[in-house]
């Protein structure tokens, strides 16, 4: 954008050579004035295809967008700011001597705002969340666990003869050290419940830094490392008995159609509660369910095996699903989860059912164990990752016997000359 004859700013994406066309573009300033130029990182990341090239902005959708979008336009206001300062105090006017007065100036904003206390820190790092929340970017179990982590912290600070009211920079090595240890002993938290509280501690301090309340990063140093847990799930034999045991109950046997539909499905509880018959898709003559995942907000698309077809026919037209227009006729979780109790109760399952060893059942026993590939139950899953998916996967023993076997009638036909033994 042309701001005087000779005083230009542009915002622009940056790619590098071995840059992902997935990935974010880094966001850089161009700054030129009378036609020398410099570029500026703004700090900032964005996609191409979020990218507006005509406006330089980010094309507004979510809460997000547009904080990013207004520190570009103060970004652009202190480089004019820097400009006219020169001007006015008569000193050179070039692209090294607005450069230098620009970052001075953030400086002093910087060295200012890191009186900025925790408490302040605390609260500007839960409005946004909440934002992104009431946006639906963030799960409403992650941004309650932002509240705890954050309420935990605050308490922890007076046992240590501290408050919220001082600085960051007040904080030392030690005082988290004594924080992890307080997590574990006092808390009795596991180590990866610790591990996760500390993790969203340090990033409340990289949102403060990141944006300009305080001038240095707060490194805060953890002697734990998260550990995969051992996820329960289903055998087959259960599953079975589980799809012919009839319950007299019409509230359990509503609790039990929908708990199986998650074990042919993969769907987590979030997805479960919100699915209507506006989810349901037909590609290539098959019948798809589609939803994007609360957790990740990558979409969740899975064909239906016989079993959850049959089960969106039972209740097309159940009272309970009409009136709240939901596919299923389901509970809300606490309740879902208290009724599963009893269902295990019924039937004698040891492993404890809760609404997501179904998921659990449906990457193991259910795709896993019967040959679907882990790249396509990734995809299904709607795993940013693959070693996502490899925490769900468990290979049973019944799996293991089967591909020995295998593996022994190849063997047996290459040493006997093509005749299998």
């Amino acid at each position: 954008m042309k701001i005087y004859s000779n005083l230009i700013i542009n915002f622009w994406l940056r790619t590098t050579k071995n840059h992902s066309k997935n990935k974010e573009k880094s966001i850089y300033c161009r700054l030129i004035i009378n036609n020398e130029r410099v570029d500026i990182s703004t700090n900032l990341k964005a996609h191409s295809k979020d990218w507006c090239n005509i406006s330089e902005r980010i094309k507004a959708k979510t809460s997000l967008d547009f904080n990013y979008n207004s520190i570009l336009d103060e970004m652009s206001s202190q480089l004019v700011d820097a400009y006219n300062a020169l001007k006015m105090a008569n000193k050179p006017i070039s692209i090294t001597t607005v450069k230098n007065e620009y970052h001075n100036k953030i400086n002093q904003a910087q060295q200012l705002n890191n009186t900025q206390t925790i408490q302040y820190i605390i609260e500007k790092f839960l409005e946004t969340i909440k934002i992104q929340y009431e946006s639906n970017i963030l799960a409403k179990s992650t941004y309650k666990a932002y509240l705890c982590t954050s309420k935990t912290f605050s308490t922890f600070l007076p046992t240590e003869g501290l408050n919220t009211e001082i600085t960051p920079d007040g904080l030392s090595r030690l005082l988290f050290m004594k924080f992890e240890k307080h997590l574990i002993v006092n808390r009795k938290q596991n180590s990866n419940s610790a591990y996760r509280v500390i993790k969203q501690l340090r990033r409340i301090f990289n949102f403060a830094y990141e944006n300009n309340l305080i001038a240095q990063r707060v490194e805060i140093r953890s002697s734990l490392k998260y550990k995969n847990p051992d996820r329960k799930f289903l055998t087959l034999e259960e599953v079975q008995a589980l799809e012919k045991y009839e319950f007299s109950n019409p509230i359990l046997e509503e609790v039990k159609d929908v708990f199986l539909f998650s074990i042919y499905t993969g769907f987590a509880y979030n997805e479960l509660s919100k699915l209507s018959k506006s989810h349901i898709k037909e590609i290539n003559g098959r019948m798809w369910i589609s939803i994007s995942r609360q957790k990740t907000g990558n979409e969740q698309k899975v064909p239906l095996l016989p079993i959850p077809i049959a089960l969106v026919e039972k209740y097309s037209n159940h009272p309970k699903c009409i009136k709240s227009n939901k596919l299923l006729p389901i509970s809300d979780n606490i309740v879902y989860n208290k009724l599963l109790k009893d269902v295990q109760a019924l039937l004698g399952i040891e492993t404890k059912l809760t609404t997501h060893i179904g998921r659990h059942t449906f990457a193991t026993t259910i795709a896993l164990c019967n040959g679907l590939s882990i790249e396509t139950l990734s995809k299904i899953l709607s795993h940013t990752s693959i070693k996502v998916t490899q925490i769900y996967a468990k290979v049973v023993d019944s799996k293991v016997i089967e591909d020995f076997d295998k593996l022994n009638i190849t063997l047996n036909h290459r040493l006997n000359g093509g005749e299998v033994r």
